[in-house]
């Protein structure tokens, strides 16, 4: 396909997509059915796990700063010299630090990260119980329900933004860090996760759906500026939540965002966009060939709706008027107990 093809404005929508099995389908046999499932819960649980232990694992380290503050005051007091001065930072208390976990853009990316897992997995359980994402009567419709557009849109989301993040950690804000699990989850996995599951699944990432990263951008850069101007405070008093988006400066943060939301994050999500053709290109010539194939598809019986084969080749299936094509390039949807064929 050439690029100007990718490029056609209707690529945008997040409705139309022509095969509904490329959000609940692996691109390889290994990894389908039951393996596929077990693919998509281990990960919904992996991330919902570090999601709920974000907050209470930031409440935990204030209370040890505020515990060893309060030490370093006793001993003040009593005449040493290793207490606080004035002017050192003010120690966030528990219920504040766990607060203001939410106000990092890392800690947005990565909700919109667990949310999509959850949904995913949750997708993949309906299918593989026989339940309908679609109705009957829209069945020949190639418009995708409203669960897996938000699935698409919070990929493109969380697929961009946790790889841009991770760049931007390790090569601006790690420096003098210790590393932490959760500074590891969120700035390191998080971003192999996406990566991974570009290669794994089937679901489609268009490089026209580079517009949806670059608005949560800029969403979060306006975010940041209001909080810094209605008086809130980072981490232990921080005046800004970023060093990179402190609006004291605002002439050098504005062009450092907008340099960041509007030419890095777009440069990101194309070469995301550039891996994942990368990847269709090796698994339509291996892919499909890395196992044998499944007894539904050797035409034995027996296969699980799931296993179905679904024909990639389907330019030829839509507006051609060849009947011939039409009937070897029938999609496969979904219905309860049973696989419904439509001509297209």
């Amino acid at each position: 396909m050439l690029l100007r093809e990718h490029l056609v404005v209707s690529n945008i929508s997040l409705s139309n997509h022509r095969r509904l099995q490329d959000f609940y389908t692996s691109r390889f046999h290994s990894v389908s059915g039951i393996r596929y499932l077990c693919w998509r819960v281990f990960w919904a649980v992996y991330h919902t796990c570090w999601l709920v232990a974000g907050p209470i694992l930031a409440a935990r380290d204030a209370r040890l700063v505020t515990d060893a503050t309060s030490a370093a005051q006793a001993s003040r007091v009593n005449g040493d010299s290793d207490g606080p001065h004035v002017g050192d930072p003010c120690p966030d208390g528990a219920t504040e630090a766990a607060g203001k976990w939410f106000i990092y853009l890392s800690h947005w990316v990565y909700l919109f990260l667990t949310v999509q897992c959850i949904m995913e997995a949750a997708i993949v359980v309906m299918v593989m119980r026989g339940k309908q994402l679609k109705s009957n009567s829209n069945i020949k419709d190639m418009e995708l329900p409203w669960s897996v557009r938000v699935v698409w849109l919070m990929s493109s989301i969380s697929a961009t933004g946790s790889v841009m993040i991770g760049l931007w950690y390790w090569t601006i804000l790690h420096k003098g860090k210790t590393l932490t699990g959760p500074r590891i989850n969120t700035h390191a996995v998080a971003a192999i996760y996406c990566v991974l599951d570009l290669f794994i699944s089937r679901k489609p990432f268009r490089l026209m759906h580079a517009p949806y990263p670059v608005l949560f951008g800029a969403g979060y850069t306006a975010f940041s500026a209001l909080y810094q101007l209605a008086g809130g405070r980072g981490r232990n008093g921080s005046p800004f939540i970023y060093p990179v988006l402190d609006w004291s400066t605002p002439v050098k943060t504005l062009v450092v965002s907008s340099i960041s939301n509007f030419l890095l994050i777009p440069m990101v999500h194309a070469a995301l966009w550039g891996l994942c053709l990368m990847f269709v290109s090796i698994t339509d010539r291996w892919g499909g060939r890395i196992d044998s194939p499944t007894r539904y598809e050797r035409g034995e019986g027996g296969g699980s709706q799931y296993d179905a084969h679904v024909d990639t080749d389907t330019s030829s299936c839509f507006g051609n008027g060849n009947s011939t094509s039409s009937a070897r390039c029938s999609t496969i949807e979904v219905s309860e107990g049973s696989l419904v064929h439509s001509s297209s």
